[in-house]
């Protein structure tokens, strides 16, 4: 966006040089550029907009421009540190304003390409190209609206940043979570679940599903997760919380929309890693513990028929819960094998500074426990091996 700006601030026949600390939008002008064109920018859809007119614009002119890459970790540069500070300090403040207001601007039409050339046509590119006209013409679900906008308010409120919409779709394709997890959210996010309100129109006995019977109250996602008088519910969260509260300093407190946005989250930290790492271990300690419990509350309503009898003790939904955790540990461990997973593995320091601060007897562990899976790691490992020590 700051180079379309620019691109028509500048006189058309003054020289203009770009420099950029974004290697992306770099190449995407000059060495990309052609491919994207090609593709109609379908291959981003995101900036497509944003892209084709700083293109034109940058077409449009008559004196020569460049553009130029230059890294964010170049030292002995401090009036290029100063004004990308400046920068991205507008940027924020008049952003949404300035975005539109760009967009509107329709000047340099005559030098746009649109649309995707055919030589270069795919079935897939052609597939997705249709998909997206289709999905910007299809209106938004009133359910869907609600729940992203729960989302938003959620994480804003646990992270003090608010995600964009986009941003939040985008963030369900994360590898961090399963496929059943990230269903589980792209569902609640658009209000799919089959619970409480769906079955009210239904004949018996399908309609006495809407009220959860422990509570004699209507089933929402909400209340399955948040408000169910069943104990293991509370277990859980607190669990997860505790966890949480030893990562990120302070405990969490979760709503519905931070289950559905956990994968948005990203929280400050005195480096970048650290920050990942803990945005990394909120998202799978949220998902994560609010799938068990819709597992268990599906286990009672449909294996058992709503069986009165039918509890789990706090002794199993906390086993099962230490289960769930560090089988995700040992799988981050397994993916960090560079000979078996390659350029798929997972980074050591990702891991590492994912469950840093939540292990039991951490400081009795070797730095390179990755390394060594005879080592017992995880969480609530430390009662296992104090029984088998004794």
């Amino acid at each position: 966006m700051a180079i379309l700006q620019a691109a028509r601030t500048v006189d058309k026949g003054r020289p203009l040089h770009i420099v950029t600390n974004n290697k992306r939008a770099a190449k995407r002008l000059t060495t990309d550029r052609k491919k994207h064109e090609d593709l109609g920018w379908s291959d981003t859809p995101e900036t497509a907009d944003i892209f084709r007119l700083a293109v034109a614009e940058l077409r449009s002119r008559s004196a020569r421009t460049t553009i130029t890459y230059i890294s964010k970790n170049r030292r002995g540069w401090q009036e290029l540190r100063d004004t990308t500070t400046t920068a991205r300090a507008t940027a924020r403040a008049t952003r949404a304003a300035r975005d539109q207001s760009a967009l509107e601007d329709k000047t340099a039409t005559s030098f746009d390409a649109p649309g995707a050339k055919l030589a270069a046509m795919s079935q897939r590119t052609a597939h997705r190209i249709i998909k997206a006209i289709d999905t910007a013409s299809t209106p938004d679900r009133k359910a869907t609206s609600t729940e992203v906008k729960k989302a938003q308010i959620a994480i804003e409120r646990a992270t003090g940043k608010t995600p964009a919409e986009t941003q939040i779709w985008a963030s369900l394709r994360t590898k961090d979570l399963s496929p059943s997890l990230r269903n589980f959210a792209w569902k609640g996010l658009h209000g799919a679940h089959k619970v409480g309100e769906y079955f009210n129109n239904m004949p018996s006995p399908w309609k006495e599903l809407a009220t959860c019977p422990r509570c004699d109250t209507v089933e929402s996602m909400e209340h399955i997760l948040f408000e169910c008088s069943d104990p293991a519910r509370a277990l859980i969260w607190d669990l997860a919380l505790d966890a949480l509260e030893k990562k990120l300093g302070e405990r969490p407190e979760p709503e519905i929309g931070t289950v559905w946005g956990a994968t948005a989250a990203s929280f400050q930290a005195e480096n970048k890693e650290e920050g990942r790492g803990k945005a990394r271990a909120f998202r799978i300690l949220i998902s994560e513990s609010a799938f068990l419990i819709w597992k268990i509350r599906c286990e009672r309503r449909i294996q058992h028929e709503d069986d009165e009898n039918w509890v789990i003790s706090n002794e199993e939904a906390t086993s099962r819960w230490k289960a769930t955790i560090n089988g995700r540990i040992a799988i981050d461990r397994r993916l960090t094998n560079k000979t078996r997973h390659k350029r798929g593995a997972l980074g050591t320091k990702t891991v590492l500074n994912t469950w840093r601060d939540m292990l039991d007897n951490e400081e009795g562990l070797q730095e390179d426990w990755l390394r060594h899976p005879g080592v017992l790691v995880g969480i609530g490992t430390r009662q296992r091996r104090q029984r088998e020590e004794g």
